[in-house]
């Protein structure tokens, strides 16, 4: 037994038309805009030869000036992920730093951590770029980033 076929509607011409001419205006209309643009000078930069301009309130990675800190440890208290450890020993009043390490692979940049310094001696810097294909890179002992302490032999 043969399926039944449905019924055919009629040929509408009028719709076929409009369709064809909507077609050729949506083409010119596309062509346009990019003629407009073709003649700018293009928006994109060699990133690796060209730095973009960064803004002062960038949230980066961050930077620790040891000399300032005061271990009073309430950046890694408002850290919403717990992304900072820090251990360190104190003789009075000098410090004696053990770690201060940040995990960037669970650290947000939201900046929660950096608010409650009493010193101002943690923030947030406008270095972007890390990039590596090993996930160990992304632990940061803030201790040696940026020459603040040697670092030790592995």
């Amino acid at each position: 037994m043969a399926l039944p076929t449905p019924p055919r509607e009629p040929a509408r011409r009028h719709h076929y038309l409009g369709d064809i001419l909507s077609t050729i205006h949506s083409t010119a209309k596309g062509m346009a805009l990019t003629m407009r643009y073709l003649w700018r000078k293009p928006v994109t930069m060699d990133y690796p030869k060209e730095k973009p301009v960064i803004d002062q309130r960038y949230r980066g990675i961050h930077v620790l000036d040891q000399q300032l800190c005061i271990y009073c440890d309430l950046c890694a208290k408002a850290c919403p992920v717990d992304c900072i450890e820090m251990d360190a020993v104190r003789h009075g009043k000098e410090i004696e730093w053990k770690a201060f390490t940040l995990d960037y692979q669970k650290c947000m940049f939201c900046e929660l951590c950096v608010y409650p310094c009493p010193k101002d001696c943690f923030i947030q810097g406008t270095e972007y770029s890390m990039v590596s294909e090993d996930r160990n890179d992304f632990v940061h002992d803030l201790l040696t980033w940026k020459g603040l302490r040697e670092e030790e032999p592995s």
